[in-house]
């Protein structure tokens, strides 16, 4: 069934290799390329690529010193505050795989 429309990924770039291979690298990438600019806006204030990078790598060392190892399972749950954000690319940041709960 055709919508007309175009698809989402066009044929010829459908096996192609994505720029960023991880959600960690774009991460790193755009603090690297617009580190002063916002990235996450929460209650608690405005936060730019730079310092939720710098912010990530600390937590993923931390959670690295305290075992966390590749494809470990991490539980989160809480609600729609910055440590969510924080929590779940940190976690990937030290190989971990994030398993989210909804505090809801």
């Amino acid at each position: 069934m055709s919508t007309g429309s175009s698809p989402a990924v066009p044929a010829d770039r459908i096996a192609a290799e994505p720029k960023f291979p991880t959600l960690v690298a774009l991460l790193g990438n755009a603090a690297k390329e617009f580190g002063d600019r916002e990235f996450l806006r929460f209650d608690q204030g405005s936060y730019t690529f730079a310092h939720v990078d710098h912010l990530t790598s600390k937590l993923a060392n931390v959670l690295m010193g305290r075992g966390v190892e590749p494809g470990d399972r991490i539980a989160v749950m809480m609600p729609n505050v910055l440590g969510w954000p924080i929590s779940w690319l940190s976690i990937l940041k030290a190989g971990g795989v994030i398993v989210p709960i909804n505090s809801a």
